[in-house]
């Protein structure tokens, strides 16, 4: 897999790109469709879920999506910040208000009705705010694994992941990934109330209900 910003890319690595020009300021997601590792199901799922959270502020903004007889490609926003992996690997301790915005992002994608699959340290960018005070802004990214939570609190299979999912596992990823920095780096105490904070949010969403903006599903055409 490739990324890179759209200025690395050339006119002969990109066919047309259907009226949108490429400047800085955009990502190319580019797989390459020769090789063992693309999965369709994964490309698909992926651009389904940024099509349904368009407009939420959850995630780049996807601008395009389309096949040449090589590679897939996704043209998206490029997002502001770091991963949260690199702030931790830097020693660099979030609040606890930090932590519970984070989660309140998690949920907020839930409440779309989708499951991540695969959320982790690395699949998370953290913005600093301008605001004095105003902490900290989170965007969650890499959506291959992900999947719509058709049916309340119960196992599914995510689009194109061999393993099964809920809302709650998106959580046990999460907490599973952070947990060697935080609990090592920061104290018992801290990592105690981080650990309360995702027990508080993995309880709020047992029985979350498929939420307000889960009503359809984008209808999109692969190419």
């Amino acid at each position: 897999m490739i990324t890179g910003t759209c200025n690395s890319f050339t006119s002969a690595s990109i066919p047309t790109v259907r009226g949108i020009s490429l400047w800085n300021g955009y990502i190319v997601k580019c797989i390459e469709l020769t090789v063992e590792k693309f999965d369709e199901e994964n490309f698909k799922a992926e651009c389904r879920t940024l099509e349904h959270l368009k407009g939420s502020g959850l995630t780049a903004q996807m601008r395009l999506y389309f096949k040449s007889p090589q590679f897939a490609y996704i043209i998206m926003d490029k997002l502001p910040g770091v991963t949260l992996s690199s702030l931790l690997e830097e020693k660099q301790q979030l609040s606890l208000q930090d932590w519970e915005n984070l989660l309140e992002r998690v949920h907020e994608m839930h409440m779309y009705g989708i499951v991540h699959g695969d959320l982790h340290r690395k699949n998370i960018i953290v913005e600093e705010s301008p605001l004095l005070g105003s902490g900290k802004t989170f965007y969650l990214v890499d959506f291959e694994h992900s999947g719509r939570a058709f049916l309340d609190n119960v196992p599914i299979v995510v689009a194109g992941a061999s393993k099964t999912s809920t809302y709650c596992t998106d959580y046990d990823r999460l907490h599973y990934s952070v947990r060697g920095f935080i609990a090592c780096e920061f104290g018992k105490e801290y990592w105690t109330d981080v650990c309360e904070l995702f027990r508080k949010f993995k309880s709020r969403d047992v029985g979350l209900s498929r939420g307000l903006h889960n009503s359809v599903t984008p209808n999109l055409k692969f190419y």
